[in-house]
């Protein structure tokens, strides 16, 4: 007959770890705990300035993380855990419910999730990026900070209720940082299909705690602001020159004549050239609007470059306005609210995308699932918007626009 464990509560959850958190003070691990706390920090915080550091340290995450991993994830010269001590030598004076938690809980991992779906007040549906595992987690202070498309390291337990619960603070990772991110977990497989072979993945990814710290110290605390350039290495802006149209005929036709102008409608032409990885990338866009030309670019070399190409080859047929340069108000990684911005989005050159512009990128697998990555971005820092009160953008013209599939809203436990 198969005995069943025994379920525990959340009064057995809090007794025993109260009753680890004291094993794991004792004097006698003072010098284990300061070469964990020299493990977890890997040197970094003491690079904060000094306000910070005193902030961070002193800070309630950095204690029960740090805690986290002394107990669960730093082994001792002997190989063991101060969890597997704890167990050990005093499993025998706990209940069956406290005993059973803290072996539930010696077998999980820090593990990697994004944001599936975000219930305010209830909870959230994740997806491990390890496993590929969906889990709904029940947590209401969670699901009020974390949103759709979120990133973040975490330790997660599923109690013999069947209920998947947060077992420590939470990494939460800005979705820039995702390559940084996922380089962590793809580092954490070599890994492990090299050196893992008959262990499990939650022995195995023990001190990944530390790694996790380390990665969201550099991405978020030593964070350097992005300098967004074009391909050419110059700064990207939004530039507009303005024409009088003085022949539209003579003006259509000089443009239909140029290799290096694509039209792309009645009254639309795109500037393309060769890059040096041989893609016929986008550099600005041309467009009739009643009687005068707007020539746009993403630089204001590109401009100058525009105006030089466009003036030989039209002729008389135009004459130069006024010109325009402002900060781009939607770059890719920022917030994006208007459809404008996101049009020509479309048409520009992009680095993240291997010099290609998004319309280009959309006909390669892998460039639509890069594009689903920035797409999901773009859709994250909308969610996060509306968590502040602000009204959020629809994305899913451009979805569609691009070709792309998106990514359907999962249901609520």
């Amino acid at each position: 007959m198969m005995t069943l464990s025994p379920p525990y509560a959340d009064t057995d959850r809090d007794r025993a770890r109260s009753l680890l958190g004291d094993f794991v003070f004792r004097e006698e691990f003072h010098s284990l705990r300061e070469e964990a706390f020299e493990a977890f920090s890997m040197g970094r915080v003491d690079e904060l300035p000094a306000e910070e550091r005193k902030e961070y340290l002193e800070s309630g995450v950095f204690e029960r993380n740090l805690g986290d991993f002394v107990a669960l994830g730093y082994l001792g010269d002997d190989g063991r855990t101060l969890l597997d001590r704890f167990l050990a030598e005093r499993g025998g004076e706990l209940g069956p419910g406290e005993r059973g938690y803290l072996e539930d809980l010696r077998k999980t991992r820090i593990g990697f999730y994004e944001v599936q779906e975000a219930a305010p007040g209830v909870g959230l549906r994740v997806e491990d990026l390890w496993s590929g595992e969906s889990h709904w987690v029940q947590d209401a202070s969670a699901s009020r900070i974390l949103v759709r498309w979120d990133l973040f390291a975490a330790r997660l337990l599923t109690w013999r209720d069947g209920e998947t619960r947060l077992e420590s603070d939470f990494y939460p990772f800005p979705h820039h940082a995702r390559e940084v991110f996922l380089a962590i977990v793809q580092r954490a497989r070599r890994d492990f299909r090299r050196f893992g072979r008959g262990v499990a993945p939650h022995e195995f990814l023990r001190g990944i705690a530390a790694l996790v710290h380390r990665a969201w110290l550099e991405t978020v605390l030593f964070q350097l602001p992005l300098e967004m350039v074009t391909y050419e290495g110059d700064e990207v802006v939004l530039a507009r020159t303005y024409y009088e149209i003085r022949d539209r005929e003579a003006l259509v036709r000089a443009l239909d004549a140029r290799a290096d102008f694509e039209r792309e409608g009645n009254a639309k032409w795109t500037w393309r050239a060769e890059s040096s990885e041989g893609c016929r990338c986008a550099l600005g866009i041309l467009t009739i609007e009643a009687d005068r030309l707007v020539a746009e670019t993403h630089s204001r070399e590109r401009d100058a470059r525009l105006r030089d190409v466009l003036e030989a080859a039209a002729g008389d047929a135009i004459r130069r306005g006024t010109s325009r340069v402002e900060a781009l108000r939607a770059p890719p990684g920022d917030r994006c609210v208007r459809d404008e911005d996101l049009r020509i989005w479309t048409e520009h050159v992009s680095p993240a995308l291997g010099g290609r512009t998004p319309r280009q990128a959309a006909r390669t697998r892998k460039g639509r699932r890069q594009l689903v990555e920035i797409l999901k971005s773009f859709e994250n820092h909308e969610a996060r918007a509306a968590l502040a009160g602000q009204e959020p953008h629809d994305f899913g013209w451009l979805w569609k626009e691009l070709g792309l599939e998106r990514p359907l809203r999962s249901s609520s436990a």
